[in-house]
């Protein structure tokens, strides 16, 4: 059984074994409450009261409209009584100017008003290239070129105030464009050091303008060579021009030592090692291998070495004295000759330079490559074949095969022995 008591009823009410008596909570409802979010100086809720009972006082207890308020329509919500919120539209402009007469508030009533920026799809600008700080900036209006330039910082290192291009996007204005242009693009020139110039005011930008802002064609990094080694001067060396190669290092750096293996000369781009072959450059200038340097190129000449090495299929691979006597045979038969799996028609020698040279043959002769001072001479080894049982279908071809040829063979003789 359920029942209900009002306070009246309480100081006779009898409570019996069992029952069980909830007691509900008021609801926080303050029915004098309104409120005002938005531009104004202190939104927030307010009581609704005599110097706060319609829209133009609750503007002024809050403070006033921010500047930045938008004054073409602001929004009032009203509970209409019953689970609907009613909205009624109010041209700002008009009521703060006095055009129309103030509106009376009502409890809970709760007026919007929108600032200029929240209405508006958010605008910008970008700057690229030789500026301290490139991407993107908001556009202002009559904001100029030099203006934005300034935002970003300044030009980097070797940028310049000329040539800066404009890509502005094409909306109304297309008569004078090819069916296929997209957007309009301007070069202009600014005043150097950013100096307000009248000029420059001229040129006004527009939302989502590029700026592109170049870099002088003559200004670059400095960039340094390395030749270390056997040379008088060895270090770092700066690139004059975009146009010295290798051998142009020499004369920098005083020439090389005597005792310098120009033949085992290595060099380094990237650290990896390029295969060239400095005595012939040197001798010939003019040679494509003669290649312009690069930033970070590092050249290394060796003392003259005085091993090789013989490694791979041979009976004992070591490092051996170099003997300018001997010849290629000469330094296997020194390894103990090759091994069994020893790939003869594969050898290939390693000079220090980084250059390889392999075996050739022609016809029925074979010649071995020339083994220098520091050369690395290399015998591949073959593959061990692994020996497998045939199949079944495999061994019925190999004597299908076999006695197809004992079959040939047998005709061909009795073919002989009839024209006999």
């Amino acid at each position: 059984m359920i029942g209900s008591a009002d306070s009246t009823q309480l100081a006779t009410l009898i409570p019996f074994n069992g029952d069980v008596i909830t007691v509900k909570k008021i609801m926080d409802v303050v029915s004098n409450q309104i409120e005002v979010r938005g531009a104004v100086t202190i939104p927030g809720v307010y009581a609704l009261e005599d110097r706060s009972n319609t829209v133009l006082k609750l503007i002024t207890i809050a403070q006033g409209l921010s500047p930045r308020a938008f004054l073409n329509r602001a929004l009032l919500e009203r509970s209409s009584g019953d689970t609907q919120t009613g909205i009624v539209s109010i041209d700002l402009r008009k009521l703060v100017n006095g055009e129309i007469g103030d509106i009376p508030l009502l409890p809970g009533d709760i007026l919007t008003i929108k600032s200029i920026e929240e209405l508006k799809e958010f605008t910008f600008l970008s700057i690229t290239g030789s500026v301290i700080n490139p991407g993107n900036y908001y556009y202002y209006k009559d904001i100029t070129i030099a203006d934005l330039i300034f935002q970003s910082g300044g030009y980097t290192e070797g940028g310049i105030p000329y040539r800066i291009e404009v890509s502005r996007r094409i909306k109304n204005d297309t008569l004078d464009l090819p069916s296929a242009q997209n957007v309009r693009v301007f070069t202009i020139d600014v005043s150097d050091n950013l100096v307000i110039n009248p000029t420059d005011q001229k040129f006004k930008l527009s939302p989502y303008d590029i700026i592109i802002v170049r870099k002088s064609p003559r200004y670059e990094v400095q960039k340094t060579v390395t030749i270390l080694g056997e040379i008088k001067y060895p270090g770092n060396y700066t690139i004059n021009s975009n146009f010295e190669r290798i051998s142009d290092l020499f004369p920098k750096s005083g020439g090389i030592k005597p005792g310098a293996y120009i033949k085992g000369a290595r060099f380094y781009r990237d650290q990896e090692l390029i295969a060239l072959d400095l005595n012939a450059i040197l001798e010939t200038p003019s040679l494509a291998s003669n290649i312009l340097l690069a930033d970070g190129d590092t050249l290394y000449i060796p003392k003259e070495s005085e091993t090789v090495r013989i490694q791979g299929g041979v009976q004992n691979p070591s490092i051996m004295n170099y003997d300018d006597q001997f010849s290629y045979k000469d330094y296997i038969s020194q390894a103990g000759g090759y091994t069994e799996l020893g790939w003869k028609s594969r050898v290939y020698v390693s000079y220090p330079n980084g250059r390889t040279h392999r075996s050739k043959k022609f016809l029925f002769f074979r010649s071995y490559p020339k083994v220098e001072p520091g050369s690395i001479v290399t015998v591949p080894i073959k593959a061990m074949r692994q020996d497998r049982e045939r199949t079944p279908g495999e061994r019925i071809a190999l004597f299908s095969f076999l006695a197809s040829i004992a079959s040939t063979l047998t005709i061909a003789v009795i073919s002989i022995s009839n024209k006999n």
